[in-house]
């Protein structure tokens, strides 16, 4: 197993564990530009995830990004959900909900967390992680800090989708892959214009994707779908494991 990973996992646990008590940027309403505010529903202030692969069966990612609801139809894009099942788990968890004037008001941990199965007949054992709030007077900021450790076969790594609807605006969004520098991958890029940068230390290649001042693309009747007009980077490792059985993915039809 590559130990400079190892190390990455152990310094990101310490990073989370000891530097976090209140939020360390100014999540005042008032900072948003104009030009990212105007016509948005909501901002995404900030969004990191920094994703570790390890192995055809062992990976951890961090996420950390801060997401500002001006409107009521904004609000949706603060709740927090994320899919787990036997080999994804939620490993920690941190939120804090912010006032217009970038004051907190609200702090969560993983035991406010909850979860609910995605099939009422059970018939998968997958579920969905979640959290319930009560939304404050317009606008606010929902702040969130979180980890997830996979154990199972890993087939694609995490998108990196930074706009996620309609009238939504992206300040700045970073997204690190961290891999073998062995491991082959596959790549789909599509309507992205930011940066890439890519380089390799000690046995672990590191890629970067950063996203910086998106304005927000209105909706509008008949135009053409949300994904025609958002960014996003698709990856995936070339070779995978599941239950015990190693396979190929062959081609980015595939991601």
């Amino acid at each position: 197993m590559n130990t400079n990973l190892l190390k990455g996992i152990l310094l990101s646990f310490l990073v989370f564990s000891s530097s976090y008590a209140a939020p360390k940027t100014d999540l005042s309403i008032q900072l948003i530009p104009d030009s990212l505010s105007k016509n948005a529903y909501s901002v995404v202030r900030f969004s990191t995830c920094e994703y570790t692969y390890v192995s055809t069966v062992s990976a951890s990612a961090r996420f950390s990004y801060a997401v500002s609801v001006l409107t009521k139809d904004g609000i949706s894009e603060s709740y927090f959900i994320e899919n787990g099942d036997k080999s994804t788990k939620l490993s920690k968890f941190r939120a804090t909900l912010v006032d217009g004037t970038g004051k907190t008001i609200k702090t969560f941990g993983k035991s406010d967390i909850g979860t609910s199965a995605v099939s009422s007949h059970l018939a998968t054992d997958n579920f969905k992680y979640y959290l319930d709030f009560t939304e404050p007077v317009l606008p606010f900021t929902m702040l969130y800090e979180y980890e997830m450790e996979y154990t199972g076969g890993i087939f694609q790594f995490p998108a990196f989708l930074p706009v996620s609807s309609f009238n939504q605006s992206v300040q700045q969004a970073v997204y690190t892959l961290n891999t073998p520098s062995a491991t082959q991958i596959q790549l789909k890029t599509r309507n992205f214009n930011g940066s890439f940068s890519e380089n390799e230390v000690k046995g672990t290649t590191t890629r970067t994707w950063t996203l910086k001042n998106f304005k927000p693309v209105e909706y509008e009747r008949f135009a053409p779908g949300f994904w025609d007009y958002m960014p996003g980077v698709l990856s995936s490792p070339v070779e995978f494991e599941f239950d015990k059985t190693k396979g190929v993915l062959s081609n980015t039809q595939t991601i």
